[in-house]
């Protein structure tokens, strides 16, 4: 049975224990992720983990709940979290100093969405990863706005506004 109408929060949360998201008040449900996204995934988490200044915050990785509003809850790749008091146990409650979704196929639409959704929510800074064709795109938010960074790939770095630099020959080996 379709349903026509978006989901709300409170629905989403009676569903229960899944790979998936709620997208525009729609359920999309995550295929599982190839090989190349799970190694530049933890490749990601083991760099963010060990450059992050201590005290900064605490990285999360999917699935774990990202709530931006009563249609949009998301499960990005990583997140890093400076203020605890948005950490719940079901989730994450607000903007994330730093979202890194990474890509696999078939995200075009609802990567669009969600960058809307991360900029009118104030994330200040969101990686978009590409692992098969080894990039990395990083977004500050300027003004209200996310402002795109040129595609980074080996050989290069991303430098993030938490204090930490992150050498991408060590994130697609």
């Amino acid at each position: 049975m379709r349903r026509k109408e978006p989901l709300t929060a409170r629905e989403w949360r009676l569903l229960g224990e899944f790979h998936g998201e709620l997208i525009g008040g729609r359920v999309t449900l995550t295929p599982p992720a190839s090989r190349a996204h799970q190694t530049v995934l933890r490749n990601l988490f083991l760099g963010i983990q060990a450059a992050l200044p201590q005290g900064t915050g605490e990285v999360f990785f999917a699935p774990f709940d990202l709530h931006l509003g009563t249609e949009d809850i998301f499960q990005p790749d990583l997140m890093v979290i400076t203020d605890t008091r948005m950490i719940r146990d079901d989730g994450v409650y607000g903007a994330p100093a730093l979202v890194v979704e990474v890509l696999s196929q078939d995200e075009g639409r609802t990567l669009e969405h969600k960058k809307g959704v991360y900029e009118a929510a104030g994330v200040p800074e969101f990686w978009i990863v590409a692992p098969a064709k080894r990039w990395l795109v990083q977004r500050l938010l300027t003004g209200g706005r996310h402002v795109a960074s040129e595609r980074l790939g080996p050989g290069d770095a991303v430098e993030s506004p938490l204090g930490f630099r992150l050498a991408l020959n060590r994130i697609f080996c």
